[in-house]
């Protein structure tokens, strides 16, 4: 299951790389003194997103396993 997970951050970051690249890259290119972006930018943005996303289905996997299926199940 965090498999998945872990590939659907991957695939929308790509994404979203690619976007940003070319979005920054044109607005840049419009200025006299233009910079590179640099790629540490776009891997620590990455691993900020993996971290949260992480953290946010880790602690919903652990308050899934510490409820009680019987609670549940009498209100369904």
């Amino acid at each position: 299951m965090l498999s998945e997970y872990v590939a659907l951050i991957a695939v929308a970051n790509l994404f979203a790389w690619v976007i940003a690249w070319n979005v920054m890259s044109g607005w840049l290119a419009g200025f006299v003194y233009h910079t590179a972006i640099p790629l540490s930018s776009f891997v620590l943005a990455t691993a900020g997103t993996a971290v949260l996303a992480l953290v946010t289905v880790g602690r919903e996997i652990v308050r899934v396993m510490r409820s009680r299926p019987v609670s549940s199940l009498r209100y369904e």
